[in-house]
This record gives C-alpha cells, sequence and structure tokens, in this order.
C-alpha cells in the first residue's frame, strides 16, 4: 500500500514539517476502505498516495465519511 516517495517514520521525528509516523494497523484499514469512496474524484498521482490519503483520514480521527465529505469539498 505505500507511495515509495512518502515519508514515515517511527515517531521520533514528530513535530518537523514534512515527517509523518507510519500508518498505524488500524489506519492501514481504513486507508483501504477510504479509497473505494473517494475513486470517483479526479485526483493526481500525488493525491492517489497513501501519504496524502492519510492525511485526511488523521484529520478527522479516521471517520470515513468525515474524510470524505472533507476531501470532497476541497
Amino acid at each position: 500500500l505505500f507511495c515509495s516517495s512518502a515519508v514515515y517514520t517511527s515517531g521520533t521525528d514528530q513535530g518537523r514539517v514534512g515527517i509523518m509516523s507510519a500508518p498505524t494497523a488500524k489506519e492501514l484499514e481504513a486507508l483501504a476502505n477510504f479509497r473505494p469512496l473517494v475513486s470517483d474524484l479526479s485526483l493526481n498521482d500525488e493525491q492517489k498516495s497513501d501519504m496524502f490519503m492519510l492525511r485526511w483520514l488523521r484529520a478527522r480521527e479516521l471517520n470515513l465519511k468525515a474524510a470524505e465529505e472533507m476531501l470532497r469539498k476541497v
């Protein structure tokens, strides 16, 4: 599932811009369920990346419906 351009850390670099902690098992499951919900959107390759999608999910505490609504409003 991981995009090769994604930058994940073990958590020691949290607080630095552009660095995300590695996704948890729960986040990976949410990511797999989120992709089909937004597959109809015209997203570029960067926007289709795990890192991009995970940001939306984390912003809405893994609430798929809320993350979908937020992404559709952009």
